[in-house]
C-alpha cells in the first residue's frame, strides 16, 4: 500500500471516530472520560504523535494543562506549549481564533509539526488543544475543517458539562443548606425566603398531601412567566409534563428531565430535582428545577453539526475515491510509461544496428553494445568524445560538411562510408543520422544507426568480379556457339546435299539403304544442333524489335500444312479447327511457329496410330481475352510423374539406351520457354494410353 492509501486509511478513521464521538456515548461519561475520549479522536490520524488540552483559567487568564494522550513520563506537551507561548504561537491562535499550524525553532524538533486549535463555547475561549504531528497532513483543507467541528463539539460538551457540575454543586450546597439550616427554617420562614430566594434556580415548596404549590422563589417566576399570585395553589402536576406521568414518589430524591409549561403554554425543558422534607410536622416536597433550554439547543445544534458532518465526511469520502481513482489510473499510466521506456530502451540497447546520441556538439552522450562489438571501444572510452575518433580519412570534408549541414537544419542523412576501428582496421558503415527534437519541436540531439557492411561491400565486389567473369564467359560461349553453328552445319550440309544426290543416282538396293540411313542420320544431328543452339542462344533473345502484331490463324496453317506429309508417313490424321480467322497478337512470329511446330511433331513423334488434332479460339480472361490452342492426340499418354519432366532439357517420358523414340529432348524445353517468353503459358493433361493434350494460351489483341 501507497503512502496515499495510507494517508486515506487514517483520515477514514479519524472520521469514524468523529461520528462516535457523541451525546449518545457520552451522556453517562465523567468529565475525565469525556476529555480523554475528545483527545483521542485526534490521535487516529496517523500523522499525530499526541494531543494535549489546556484550560484557561478566564480570571487570571492563564493556562492550565489539563491532560494528555501520552502518558505522563512520555509526554513533551507542556515544554512545545511554552515554546510555543514564546515563540507566540499560542497568542497567534487566541487573536484569531482559529486554527494555526507553528514550526518550532529548535533543531530538536525539526520534524514536528504543531497545531493549536482553540475551544471556544459560548462563554467564549474555555482551553486549547495542541497537537504535535510527525509530518504534513496530505490533505489540510479537509483535516482542518473536521478539526474545527470537532473542537466546537468537544468545547460544547466542556462547557455543558461544567454547567451540569455547576447546577449539582449549587444543588448539594442547597441540600446541605437545607438539612442544616432545616431546624432553623422551621423556626424562621423569613430566613427560609432569604435563603431560597438566593438560589439561582427554581425552588417550590409543594404540599404532599394536596399536591398544591404552596410558595415559590423569584427563579420559579421568571423560569415560568407568572406571578406569584397565579401560581400559588395551582396543582403541581399542571406546570409539569413527565414522560412516566408520574411526579409522586415515595422516594426520598427524585431527579429527572421534564418538560415545564409556562403560562403562555410553551414548553420549556428542565431537570427537575424534588426532596421530600417536614416543616412544622407536615410534609413537603422541595422541588428545584434549573432550565436547560440552551444545553438543548447546543445539543441540537451538535446533532446537527454531526449530521452535516456525516455528510460532508461522506462527500469527502466519495471525493477522496475519486482521487484514489484517478491517482490509480495516473500511477498505471505512468507504469505503462516506464514499461515503454524500457522496451524502447533494450531494444536500443539490443539492437543489431550500431547506435549513438551525441548532443548538439557532437559529443557522444550513448552508445549500445553493438557500437562497442563494430568498432573495440568501450563505451567509457567513448562517451564525451567526438565521433571523429572513428574517421578514416577517406571520406572528404564536403561531404562531413553537407551531413552536418543537413541534420542541423532537421533533415535526415543517409550515406555509406568507411570508419576505422580502435585497432586501425578498416570497415563500411551505412549509416543514417538524424535530429532528435523534444515536445516543443526543438533539436536536442543527434542519432546515429550505423549497420557494418563490410561483409556486404565485399559480397558485392565479388559479385562484380563474377559478373564481369559471368560475361566473358558469355562472349566465350557466343564464339564457340558460332564456331559450333559453322564447324557442324558446313560438314552436316554437305553430308545431306551428297546424300540426297546419291539417292537419285545409285539404284543398287544395298546402297541406296545406307545412302538413306547417312540421310536421316545427318537430318537427326541437324536437328539435335539446332536444338542445341536454339536452347543455348535463348537467354540472349532481344524481343523488343521483333514482336509485332501476327494474325495467329494463318501461321497455324502454315504449321499444319508443312508437317502434314509428316503424319501421314505414320498413317496419322492431321487435322485442325480455328474457329476465328483473326486471331491477333503481339508475338515474335519464329518464336511462336518454332515453338508451336516442336509441339505437333512432338504429338506425330509420340502417336503410333490415330490422330493428332489442333483447335485454336479466343477464351475470356476476366475483362481480357486470350487466344486459346489445344494440340491434342491419341498417342502413347503421359504418367503423372513425367508430367513435370518432360518439359526439362534433355530428359524424355522413356530415357536410356533401351528408350522407345529417339531424340535428346529438347522440343518441349524449347516451347515452353518461348511460349513463355511471348507471355504466354503451356499446360498438360494427359493419361497413359489415351493420349495427351497441350494447352497453349497467349494473350488476344481485340
Amino acid at each position: 500500500m501507497n503512502s496515499q492509501n495510507l494517508n486515506i486509511a487514517s483520515f477514514s478513521a479519524f472520521m469514524e471516530s468523529v461520528k462516535n464521538f457523541n451525546p449518545f456515548e457520552l451522556r453517562d461519561k465523567s468529565s475525565s472520560e469525556v476529555i480523554e475520549l475528545g483527545l483521542g479522536v485526534f490521535t487516529n490520524l496517523s500523522e499525530c504523535r499526541e494531543a494535549a488540552l489546556f484550560l484557561l483559567d478566564t480570571e487570571e487568564y492563564e493556562f492550565t494543562f489539563r491532560a494528555s494522550t501520552l502518558s505522563h513520563e512520555d509526554t513533551i506537551i507542556k515544554e512545545i506549549f511554552e515554546q510555543l507561548n514564546n515563540d507566540g504561537g499560542v497568542a497567534a491562535a487566541l487573536s484569531g481564533s482559529e486554527i494555526v499550524e507553528w514550526t518550532l525553532n529548535n533543531s530538536e524538533s525539526e520534524s514536528s509539526i504543531n497545531i493549536l486549535i482553540p475551544l471556544i463555547a459560548q462563554a467564549g475561549v474555555i482551553g486549547l488543544i495542541i497537537l504535535d504531528l510527525s509530518n504534513e497532513i496530505f490533505d489540510k483543507g479537509a483535516v482542518y475543517s473536521v478539526f474545527r467541528m470537532h473542537s466546537n463539539y468537544f468545547a460544547m460538551h466542556l462547557y455543558t458539562y461544567d454547567l451540569i457540575r455547576e447546577v449539582v454543586n449549587l444543588k448539594e450546597v442547597t441540600e446541605q443548606k437545607i438539612a442544616i439550616r432545616t431546624k432553623d427554617i422551621i423556626k424562621s420562614s423569613r430566613e427560609l425566603k432569604n435563603i431560597i430566594e438566593m438560589v439561582q434556580a427554581g425552588i417550590m415548596l409543594v404540599s404532599c398531601e394536596t399536591n398544591m404549590i404552596t410558595d415559590a422563589n423569584v427563579m420559579t417566576l421568571e423560569i415560568m412567566n407568572t406571578v406569584k399570585g397565579k401560581l400559588l395553589g395551582t396543582p403541581r402536576d399542571s406546570h409539569f409534563l413527565l414522560k412516566d406521568g408520574m411526579m409522586n414518589s415515595e422516594q426520598n430524591i427524585i431527579n429527572k428531565e421534564v418538560l415545564l409549561v409556562r403560562e403562555n403554554g410553551t414548553l420549556v425543558p428542565v431537570i427537575l430535582t424534588s426532596v421530600r422534607v417536614t416543616i412544622n410536622e407536615e410534609e413537603f416536597y422541595l422541588d428545584s428545577f434549573i432550565d436547560i433550554t440552551k444545553r438543548k439547543k447546543m445539543e441540537e445544534d451538535l446533532q446537527k453539526a454531526h449530521f452535516e458532518l456525516e455528510m460532508r465526511v461522506e462527500e469527502r469520502t466519495e471525493q477522496l475515491s475519486h482521487a484514489n481513482k484517478s491517482l490509480q489510473k495516473e500511477i498505471e499510466e505512468r507504469i505503462r510509461a516506464e514499461n515503454d521506456k524500457m522496451k524502447l530502451y533494450w531494444a536500443v540497447h539490443q539492437s543489431t544496428s550500431a547506435i549513438v546520441i551525441t548532443d548538439l556538439t557532437g559529443e557522444i552522450e550513448y552508445v549500445n553494445p553493438k557500437f562497442c562489438d563494430i568498432t573495440g571501444y568501450g563505451q567509457r572510452e567513448v562517451l564525451g568524445k567526438n565521433p571523429r575518433i572513428l574517421k578514416s580519412g577517406e571520406l572528404t570534408n564536403e561531404i562531413y560538411k553537407e551531413m552536418w549541414g543537413m541534420i542541423s537544419r532537421g533533415e535526415e542523412w543517409y550515406g555509406e562510408y568507411k570508419n576505422k576501428r580502435k585497432d586501425g582496421s578498416l570497415f563500411w558503415v551505412s549509416a543514417a543520422i538524424s535530429p532528435i527534437r523534444n515536445l516543443e519541436g526543438k533539436i536536442t540531439n543527434y542519432l546515429s544507426v550505423q549497420e557494418d557492411i563490410t561483409e556486404r561491400k565485399r559480397n558485392h565486389e565479388e559479385l562484380i568480379i563474377a559478373k564481369e567473369r559471368a560475361e566473358e564467359s558469355e562472349k566465350l560461349k557466343s564464339i564457340l556457339m558460332a564456331n559450333m553453328s559453322h564447324e557442324f552445319r558446313t560438314p552436316l550440309i554437305g553430308i545431306l546435299g551428297f546424300s540426297q544426290i546419291l539417292e537419285s543416282e545409285i539404284e543398287d538396293e544395298g546402297l541406296l539403304s545406307m545412302v538413306n540411313s547417312i540421310s536421316m542420320s545427318g537430318q537427326r544431328l541437324m536437328s539435335t544442333l539446332n536444338g542445341i543452339l536454339s536452347l543455348s542462344q535463348m537467354e540472349t533473345i532481344d524481343l523488343s524489335d521483333s514482336l509485332k502484331e501476327v494474325n495467329l490463324s494463318e501461321e497455324i496453317t502454315i504449321v499444319i500444312s508443312e508437317l502434314r506429309d509428316k503424319a501421314l508417313e505414320k498413317n496419322l490424321t492431321l487435322t485442325s479447327s480455328i474457329t476465328e480467322q483473326a486471331l491477333k497478337a503481339f508475338v515474335d512470329v519464329d518464336l511462336f511457329t518454332e515453338s508451336l511446330k516442336n509441339i505437333i511433331e512432338n504429338a506425330i513423334i509420340y502417336t503410333n496410330e490415330g490422330m493428332v488434332e489442333v483447335n485454336a479460339e479466343i477464351v475470356e480472361n476476366g475483362r481480357l481475352k486470350d487466344i486459346q490452342i489445344k494440340v491434342s492426340d491419341t498417342g502413347i499418354g503421359i504418367a503423372d510423374d513425367d508430367k513435370t519432366r518432360i518439359f526439362e532439357a534433355f530428359r524424355q517420358a522413356s530415357e536410356g539406351y533401351s528408350r522407345d523414340y529417339e531424340g535428346v529432348g529438347l522440343g518441349l524445353t524449347i516451347a515452353k520457354k518461348y511460349i513463355e517468353m511471348l507471355d504466354g503459358t503451356i499446360t498438360l493433361e494427359s493419361e497413359p494410353g489415351k493420349g495427351s493434350t497441350f494447352t497453349i494460351t497467349i494473350p488476344c489483341l481485340v
